[in-house]
């Protein structure tokens, strides 16, 4: 009687010390979790590194050089100067369409709203003098 109690006691015991122990080694990463709530860098905006790539996967089918005559209102914003050239002359019209404002053509056009962080980084560096770097 007193063995079955032994063994009793220590599957018991084991059973918790793995479920202790189990337990304190999971880990989560919090970018994949909470993609949204990680913080913006829109403070040294590169336009080379951050800026053309957002152009790129979002702009370029109607706004390439290649496109923007025929899909994209003649605006091209493909490569610095293009881009540089029209935000210096029509900056709200650019941040008024990416945020999807009223009185604004929604861009892109069919397509989902920027996200925050990308607007953000686009304002900031518009606001910086919109350098080619």
């Amino acid at each position: 009687m007193v063995v079955k109690t032994i063994k009793a006691a220590v599957f018991f015991g084991s059973l918790i010390a793995l479920s202790i122990g189990t337990g304190s080694c999971y880990y989560d990463k919090e970018e994949l979790l909470y993609p949204d709530t990680l913080a913006c860098d829109a403070m040294m905006v590169s336009y080379m590194e951050e800026l053309e790539p957002i152009f790129s996967a979002n702009c370029y089918g109607c706004h390439s050089n290649a496109q923007s005559q025929t899909a994209g209102a003649g605006i091209s914003l493909e490569g610095h100067a293009n881009v540089s050239g029209y935000v210096s002359n029509t900056a709200e019209r650019l941040i008024g369409a990416i945020s999807h404002e009223s009185g604004f053509s929604p861009m892109p056009k069919g397509g989902a709203r920027l996200s925050d962080c990308d607007i953000s980084k686009i304002q900031a560096w518009i606001n910086a003098g919109a350098e080619n770097n």
